[in-house]
């Protein structure tokens, strides 16, 4: 748990339990606080607001640090910190500025937030990444990535929580990456229904990408990945699809018992 961090212990996210804490009143300044040392990296938190001494309380995102990917259409519950990385107090394996955005500005991408005419008649949300030097015009086409987050998720996971934009980013700013873009959609509109999530993919999203955006349609061009629920729809379109995409990808959780 995080109050018995130290510098030589690890500190793990397991089976999606959330550290809950309480919170202190300081009648001087009318704040509430709570502190403690924690390992670089970001973090989600959300504040539980109760009225009745703690049999029940209500969720709300911290109105002082909204989640910024909220303000392109996405509806991420929680808010974000980062605390940098010390090497004489933490690991190495604590070190996660990797993460962080790319030092020069001219090397970020832009992430968009859109609507497309999915399978189901409605808009369907997504979130794109256009990498930092995007050309329009390019003569070769970009090669694009598809995301799908988990189950409870939606189009932003990847993006806010994986912070796979900035990834990118310093990839190819270092040059061990080509530029590429990504798409990220939202599956949970479709509970999990993965043949009509695979409909959607093929005949709604991809056509959309196409047209409006210099993507690559050839499948050697496109690849698919997939965490979780996600994984799973990734399995399920490699079966049935093997030669709609270039390349596949299913992340999975494994838990100790």
């Amino acid at each position: 748990m995080p109050e018995d961090w130290n510098k030589d212990d690890d500190l793990c996210h397991v089976r999606d339990n959330g550290y809950v804490a309480d919170m202190e009143f300081d009648e001087e300044t009318g704040a509430w606080t709570y502190t403690l040392d924690l390992t670089g990296g970001y973090y989600l938190y959300q504040y539980n607001v109760s009225t009745d001494n703690g049999e029940s309380y209500t969720s709300v995102i911290d109105p002082g640090n909204i989640p910024y990917c909220n303000s392109i259409g996405a509806n991420q519950t929680r808010s974000q910190f980062y605390v940098p990385y010390d090497a004489e107090k933490q690991s190495a394996n604590d070190d996660w500025t990797w993460t962080l955005p790319a030092e020069n500005e001219e090397d970020r991408g832009k992430l968009i937030g859109a609507y497309y005419d999915g399978v189901n008649g409605l808009g369907n949300a997504v979130e794109i990444y256009l990498p930092a030097h995007y050309d329009k015009d390019r003569e070769e086409p970009y090669n694009v990535l598809y995301l799908s987050h988990g189950a409870g998720g939606d189009e932003a996971d990847w993006f806010y929580q994986g912070h796979a934009g900035n990834v990118v980013d310093r990839l190819a700013a270092a040059g061990e990456c080509e530029e590429f873009i990504m798409v990220a959609m939202n599956n949970t509109v479709y509970r999990w229904d993965f043949d009509v999530i695979i409909d959607n993919v093929k005949h709604y999203l991809i056509p959309y990408m196409e047209e409006n955006y210099n993507v690559s349609t050839e499948a050697s061009g496109r690849g698919f990945c997939g965490l979780s629920m996600g994984a799973m729809t990734t399995n399920k379109m490699l079966f049935d699809d093997p030669e709609y995409f270039g390349y596949y990808l299913s992340l999975i959780h494994i838990s100790e018992p």
